[in-house]
């Protein structure tokens, strides 16, 4: 730095005020631009740590979820029979098979994952009903009720109900 002793108080003065001053008002312009960038680059990527965490977290809901669905699968898959049969039986068991109707369906979306029954009972009890039901639910394998329609029969005594049942399909 060249001597200032040949300047008077004043004029030091200036110069040592004006040079910091000036030196920050430069920095300041220079090195706005390049400051900016980098905050935004640091906000970039905070931001982006937050959306690979919400991404991991995600993927481990996913694959839990899916193994969760294939255990589920693999459980009715395995407990699972046709759909006819067990309601042949149940129907037998219970004595109803004489007031029944029944069919396999096969006319519905999703026919190549499921069976499905249509049973009509005619001239049956409540109790009779509720008792075929829960024969059928608690048979071992996952029967769906999709519908079920309990009116009074029309043509005698008691109730006529029709059902409509759902079962996986076995592999």
């Amino acid at each position: 730095m060249p001597k200032l002793s040949h300047l008077q108080k004043r004029e030091k003065v200036l110069v040592y005020v004006l040079l910091p001053v000036m030196f920050l008002l430069v920095f300041n312009y220079v090195a706005s631009e390049p400051l900016r960038k980098y905050n935004q680059a640091r906000a970039a990527v905070k931001t982006a740590r937050g959306n690979l965490q919400r991404a991991k977290e995600m993927h481990d809901e996913v694959v839990g979820s899916r193994r969760s669905a294939e255990a589920l699968g693999k459980a009715i898959g395995a407990n699972s029979v046709p759909l006819l049969p067990l309601i042949e039986r149940q129907l037998g068991e219970t004595g109803l098979r004489a007031r029944a109707n029944y069919a396999s369906d096969v006319r519905f979306a999703d026919a190549d994952l499921f069976d499905q029954v249509r049973v009509t009972l005619t001239g049956v009890s409540m109790e009779e009903l509720v008792t075929f039901l829960h024969r059928v639910h608690a048979a071992g394998s996952l029967v769906i009720s999709h519908s079920v329609t309990i009116e009074p029969n029309q043509q005698g005594g008691g109730l006529k109900a029709t059902l409509v049942l759902l079962s996986p399909k076995p592999k």
